[in-house]
């Protein structure tokens, strides 16, 4: 008998009233109440993922469950993850791999320099996660971002 994670993603994006920090806590929904407390002044929640990745894997705050950076204390490998507490193997950030190695994604996942970064995941609000732009020719590289780090394209078909 095995045990499957199953995270629920709105099929329309959630969005906030405002770029505060302190808004998105009820995007987490279904957590415990310990789980929806935040980090003090990061607007995350203390524990739990905030989105998944289209292998499965839970993707957490950047910030580890002291509010720091989880690459300042040296806390994740190469692929931006590690395994918690609860022997979770989980991404803390961008798990890009720039030589093609056991990441998540790396260069040789992109159609060419033109085209837009891969999809990597889903954030638990509902909004598509992509790679990051290795390509300044790439779509969307010059989009400007908005204040909660994310951009629209214009549908051109």
């Amino acid at each position: 008998n095995q045990d499957y994670l199953v995270y629920k993603v709105p099929l329309f994006p959630q969005l906030l009233p405002t770029a505060s920090q302190s808004n998105n806590i009820d995007a987490f929904i279904g957590q415990s109440s310990t789980q929806q407390e935040a980090i003090p002044g990061f607007g995350l929640p203390s524990s739990g993922p905030i989105g998944v990745t289209i292998s499965g894997m839970p993707v957490f705050p950047l910030y580890n469950n002291e509010g720091i950076i989880s690459h300042e204390r040296c806390e994740v490998d190469k692929c931006s993850a590690h395994a918690g507490k609860g022997f979770d193997y989980h991404y803390h950030g961008d798990p890009f791999s720039p030589d093609d190695s056991a990441c998540l994604y790396s260069p040789s996942d992109y159609a060419s320099q033109n085209s837009h970064p891969p999809l990597i995941g889903w954030s638990f609000d509902g909004y598509s996660v992509y790679g990051r732009h290795l390509y300044s020719t790439s779509l969307g590289f010059s989009t400007p971002l908005d204040d909660c780090g994310g951009h629209s394209h214009v549908d051109s078909s």
